[in-house]
């Protein structure tokens, strides 16, 4: 058996484009209809998927407009009923630790999960088509900077182990990551055990 998952991050709702001009809005537009897409395949009848992972930055800004967080709220609500489960984590533009941040405020249905603290800790233990799927994740913190994977040690003797990080893949010499941007290496994932790695922030496959 696989584990299915939809890997979403980076998708910026509701962010505004003064450079485009007129064009702007189209734009801001195309950013909503591209997620509201991706919510309808995996609500989808012949269930394309087990669970949808966001990796940070699913909002533009930590303080969106209400209709938008009504949109979000409501594509949730849909995933749930299809018995797909959406497990979220906040990134650098919509940071839990805002006092005004959405992730505070936002209702999401039994069976999904906001990861708030700002360390990489054990989230909902899933089951999928008779097997177990531990996840792990961290919400981004930008008064701490540390190393998620250099003291993680997975949990537990689920089948399979997901985790959703926000976080640098420290891959290039040419990209300037900073402590601030959660830095992680190939060693750390490979001493991770985990099964998949859900990233977002760099906007890299």
């Amino acid at each position: 058996m696989s584990v299915r998952i939809l890997h979403l991050a980076d998708l910026h709702l509701g962010a505004t484009f003064p450079s485009m001009g007129e064009r702007g809005p189209e734009r801001t537009r195309d950013f909503l209809n591209a997620y509201l897409r991706a919510v309808e395949f995996a609500a989808s009848p012949d269930h394309p998927v087990d669970l949808v992972v966001i990796g940070g930055d699913l909002f533009d800004t930590h303080d969106p407009e209400e209709g938008l967080v009504f949109q979000v709220e409501s594509s949730i609500e849909r995933l749930a009923k299809a018995n797909v489960p959406v497990l979220l984590v906040p990134g650098t533009h919509d940071a839990y630790s805002y006092r005004r941040s959405i992730y505070r405020r936002l209702r999401v249905p039994a069976g999904s999960h906001i990861f708030s603290g700002p360390t990489l800790e054990p989230g909902p233990l899933l089951t999928v088509r008779g097997e177990t799927v531990q996840t792990y994740g961290i919400a981004y913190d930008p008064t701490v900077a540390e190393r998620p994977l250099r003291e993680f040690a997975r949990t537990g003797t689920a089948d399979y182990h997901v985790g959703i990080l926000h976080a640098a893949l420290q891959d290039s010499p040419t990209w300037n990551i900073r402590p601030s941007d959660l830095p992680i290496d190939r060693k750390e994932i490979a001493a991770s055990g985990l099964h998949y790695l859900a990233l977002g922030h760099y906007h890299n496959y």
